[in-house]
């Protein structure tokens, strides 16, 4: 009798330590469950400031562009003969840099989160390069 009382007593100890055992598990299972939501969470938030950011920097170039294709039209309607050429080329280099920019926002659409770092450079390099050919064609 002294023998099963014992069993009886070290098996509910024992189910009492595993059963507190496995809480522990689960609540440090559930703590990282939250912690990788909670970086995800973190991860996307930053994904769209970025993606925002860059999206308005694209926006201001094209203001830019549109108005020096402005100011250039205003120039187009006086000018004669060989300026007059040079301009209307300048006029459609700055369309072609807007309708570039143009495409580069789309790229900034929902989809652009799988590869974000490769779009992000992409556009970045082609910002970059519209800014050099405008100090070359227009800071000269």
């Amino acid at each position: 009798m002294k023998t099963l009382n014992f069993w009886i007593v070290a098996i509910a100890l024992f189910s009492m330590a595993s059963f507190t055992a496995c809480n522990n598990n689960s609540s440090r299972a559930d703590q990282a469950a939250e912690d990788v939501e909670q970086a995800a969470e973190e991860v996307a938030d930053a994904f769209r400031t970025e993606r925002e950011e860059l999206r308005a920097d694209i926006e201001e170039m094209q203001r830019d562009i549109d108005a020096k294709a402005e100011e250039l039209e205003a120039q187009l309607n006086t000018a004669s003969g060989e300026a007059k050429a040079e301009i209307q080329q300048q006029i459609d280099q700055l369309n072609a840099w807007s309708d570039d920019l143009g495409q580069d926002l789309n790229r900034l659409g929902e989809d652009a989160e799988a590869n974000w770092q490769e779009v992000k450079a992409d556009v970045q390099k082609s910002m970059n390069d519209i800014e050099q050919k405008w100090d070359q064609a227009f800071e000269s």
